[in-house]
């Protein structure tokens, strides 16, 4: 990765997460992202690259204690990430949820802009295709599989096994090679095995399975987020990851029905997703329904594209719109 200043190429800078979607509380972290010019070599050198910065950056606490009052001295940007400009365009235009709403965030939210940054968004609706169906509802099902999982392990908490429940003795048989060995030995009819000992190394085999499924939920018991799993207790499934899969799929449904990417979700629906989020208001079988609903619902708005979008985003707008955005950022002085 080439060493540039980041500051002085970073062209844009925003609050990202939950405070763009208006669904932060004051318990809610700081989560930042920015596009950046990098320097010419990085272009057109093969040996020179830069995709993106991820961490805190001193430049960016600086920004946020100057223009976010509610930042304190216990906050961090960490949650940060700054992309160069050819990887932003490129996962912008394949729709990517967590990228294109950058070109659609909330003037309440923008750090830093710049001329440069300004004329990319002037063009941000050549980003917007109905590729959204896919994107905007894949991310949605990522969240649902979170949700499903977590739930599954929840409701179907495994015992601790015990060599006894098994048949068998407390000493081991062997390692697991010399038990797959039986096991797989049994089936060459040239060598005859006792069936007491083929019977004991499957029941080893099964212990051990067993044990290893008791110490990953073990783990993932002692790795999940407290607050997290306190509300999943409460309520019965990630009602976090629920708030993003509802978002997710209204933000494809506006996307399809009216061309418009709608990040802050003030006057829309935050009251909603925050109460979804923190008090469970949506049974885990009321979110199964529907989600099954919104999804024939996309399903009918692609096929139907009542506003006129394009079936893949218009490359060669894009193509002119990102050299130009370089050609400005260079031209100035810097």
């Amino acid at each position: 990765m080439m060493n540039f200043n980041l500051d002085k190429s970073t062209v844009f800078l925003t609050l990202h997460g939950s405070h763009a979607y208006g669904l932060n509380t004051p318990e809610s972290d700081y989560d930042f992202r920015g596009v950046a010019c990098p320097p010419i070599g990085a272009f057109t050198s093969p040996f020179n690259h830069f995709e993106q910065s991820q961490g805190a950056h001193d430049f960016v606490e600086d920004i946020a204690k100057n223009k976010l009052p509610g930042f304190g001295p216990n906050d961090d940007t960490k949650d940060c990430t700054i992309f160069s400009i050819q990887k932003f365009v490129k996962l912008a235009s394949d729709c990517n949820p967590n990228i294109i709403e950058l070109l659609f965030m909330p003037d309440r939210c923008v750090l830093r802009t710049s001329e440069a940054w300004e004329y990319l968004v002037s063009h941000r609706d050549g980003f917007v295709s109905l590729k959204a169906k896919f994107t905007f509802s894949g991310y949605a099902f990522a969240q649902l599989k979170r949700i499903t999982n977590h739930k599954k392990r929840g409701d179907n908490k495994p015992v601790k096994p015990t060599r006894e429940a098994f048949g068998l003795p407390r000493e081991k048989l062997g390692g697991t090679e010399f038990i797959n060995s039986i096991l797989h030995i049994q089936n060459d009819k040239s060598v005859v095995l006792g069936d007491e000992l083929v019977e004991r190394a499957k029941n080893e085999k099964r212990y051990n399975e067993a044990m290893r499924e008791w110490k990953s939920y073990e783990t993932w018991l002692k790795e999940r987020n407290k607050k997290r799993a306190a509300l999943e207790a409460k309520f019965g499934y990630d009602c976090k990851h629920a708030s993003h899969l509802v978002r997710l799929l209204r933000m494809g449904e506006e996307i399809l029905s009216t061309g418009k990417v709608n990040v802050d979700r003030t006057d829309i629906d935050a009251e909603e997703l925050t109460a979804i989020k923190n008090n469970g208001i949506w049974s885990y079988e009321h979110l199964m329904e529907w989600t099954d609903m919104m999804d024939e619902k996309l399903s009918t708005l692609y096929s139907e594209n009542p506003v006129g979008l394009s079936k893949k985003p218009a490359i060669k707008k894009i193509e002119k719109a990102y050299n130009e955005t370089i050609s400005r950022f260079y031209s100035t002085d810097r």
